[in-house]
């Protein structure tokens, strides 16, 4: 949803994005502009690198580095 909200709408939550997720009306109300911070970003790079890196594993088998998918939150290397 947050994506969704990103690309499509500008960085505004509606409505509908608060429906289909409920988690989040915990940060946004309809209409509310989106705000990325530090950690949200690391969380979503952390995933697009281990979504990334099973991907290759799977395109690659054994040429590749097996990924551990439950530890994806581990994929982040950048600075705090």
């Amino acid at each position: 949803m947050i994506r969704n909200a990103l690309v499509h709408r500008a960085g505004r939550i509606s409505e509908d994005d608060l429906t289909t997720a409920p988690s989040l009306r915990v940060r946004y109300e309809d209409g509310q502009l989106i705000r990325v911070t530090r950690l949200d970003f690391r969380a979503y790079s952390a995933a697009i690198v281990a979504y990334g890196s099973e991907v290759i594993y799977r395109l690659m088998g054994s040429l590749a580095t097996p990924v551990d998918l439950s530890a994806w939150r581990g994929y982040a290397a950048l600075n705090t």
